[in-house]
């Protein structure tokens, strides 16, 4: 999240007994439905975490522990793996984190998670960087690499959603789409000026054509006239080419998210 931005116990309590806070980008979507588990010693929590049944995965959505406890990590991975098991999953699995702004896995700066995990036999299966941007640096956006670039503009403010598409002549090139913060932190300083690019993909014949540039700087401009100073998204830690794009426009590593997941046996 950005820094500063902190939520109450209540707050807290409220999101984690709410619905899906995804629910308003996709109200389509199958309701998995969100469990918590908990691991407590003498009225205090040491471990807790929120997992979901998705056919034979169990989806750990997010997961938190006392550093100064290891135990209560073991115990508490003991004891999902017990309930997957007894729901018939063959797998245990991060999944992305609908708090905060929504990355996957677990930061790195959480040593002791990642370190419980690898103990328990789990392995990455994604690896995920954040980073982060001021609108001011970003450049201003060149000229449009085709003569026939049509963009739309298809932006829904009550999901706080900005989403933009190109095509070259009739053909669909592009899109991108920018998310707001979640409304459970709203009463945080300056949360209308942060976004988040939650997507940009690019169709294979347009790639290395400076469509991605175009269209980044071009929306970005954009949200800066909206308001918007300041962005944060996520890239695979492998995807060189996207990285040195964002760089390129100013954006700088964060932490990085890991994915870890474990196979059950019986």
């Amino acid at each position: 999240m950005p820094p500063g931005w902190t939520l109450a116990p209540g707050q807290v309590a409220s999101w984690l007994g709410g619905p899906s806070s995804w629910r308003i980008h996709y109200p389509d979507q199958p309701r998995l439905g969100k469990r918590d588990l908990g691991v407590t010693a003498d009225g205090r929590l040491l471990a807790a975490g929120q997992y979901m049944i998705d056919g034979t995965s169990c989806l750990v959505s997010w997961l938190a522990a006392d550093p100064g406890e290891p135990g209560a990590l073991e115990e508490w991975i003991g004891a999902l793996e017990d309930l997957a098991r007894d729901r018939g999953c063959t797998a245990v699995v991060q999944s992305r984190n609908e708090l905060g702004i929504g990355w996957f896995g677990t930061p790195l700066v959480w040593d002791h998670v990642v370190r419980g995990l690898r103990e328990a036999g789990y392995e990455p299966i994604e690896r995920w960087v954040i980073m982060a941007g001021d609108l001011g640096s970003v450049p201003p956006p060149p000229k449009p690499p085709y003569r026939s670039l049509r963009v739309e503009h298809r932006d829904d403010p009550a999901a706080l959603e900005r989403a933009t598409h190109v095509w070259v002549g009739a053909v669909p090139a592009a899109d991108c789409t920018f998310w707001g913060a979640p409304s459970v932190f709203r009463d945080c300083p300056g949360y209308a000026a942060w976004m988040t690019l939650e997507a940009i993909d690019v169709e294979e014949p347009f790639h290395r054509q400076g469509i991605a540039r175009y269209l980044l700087t071009s929306e970005m401009a954009r949200l800066a006239e909206q308001g918007i100073r300041h962005v944060l998204l996520f890239t695979e830690v492998g995807n060189l080419p996207a990285r040195r794009l964002f760089e390129s426009l100013g954006f700088a590593a964060g932490p990085e998210c890991w994915c870890l997941g474990h196979t059950l046996g019986c």
